[in-house]
């Protein structure tokens, strides 16, 4: 059985749950050339919680064919703490307001922030990233070449005049 989104933008989540406790996630598509030619990444997280977390958002699109903004908000765990002790969130988009919890990360940031995009054009996370910087944090920003500068409302060009590291 296959189920097509039914919304509006991009269905662009990548995932694979196997045997309930293990999540596989990342940038990569499911396809060849994305796996050998392009600069993506994929991470592997053994947890039956995670796993859980994603296993309802695949229920909502492939069983109850919701989709998008129609989504409900993730009424998930605010975090998840791994056998290993790292914390990790498990957010999706638009429904679970990403932005929302990315800003107030760099907000609580003490050390360091570094960020890697293909595309990015968030005005206010643009905002804290510059202001991590001018408080003495390490901040380092990269985005793709083709899309720092094309995409509308592209934040790569304004951070790096604002004296953040950043590269394409």
């Amino acid at each position: 059985n296959v189920v097509g989104a039914q919304s509006d933008g991009l269905m662009h989540a990548k995932y694979i749950i196997i045997d309930d406790d293990i999540t596989i996630s990342g940038s990569a598509n499911m396809t060849l050339s994305s796996y050998i030619y392009d600069n993506n990444f994929m991470i592997r997280i053994c947890s039956e919680e995670v796993a859980q977390i994603f296993r309802n958002e695949f229920s909502e699109m492939f069983d109850e064919k919701i989709f998008g903004e129609d989504s409900p908000f993730n009424k998930s765990a605010a975090s998840v703490k791994l056998d290993d002790g790292t914390v990790v969130y498990v957010r999706f988009s638009p429904d679970d307001h990403v932005d929302d919890m990315i800003e107030k990360l760099i907000d609580a940031s003490e050390e360091s922030v570094y960020l890697l995009a293909y595309s990015f054009s968030s005005n206010d996370i643009a905002e804290k990233l510059i202001k991590a910087d001018k408080d003495g944090l390490d901040v380092g920003v990269i985005c793709e070449d083709t899309k720092a500068y094309t995409d509308g409302g592209g934040e790569c060009g304004p951070i790096a005049e604002a004296g953040v590291p950043t590269k394409v």
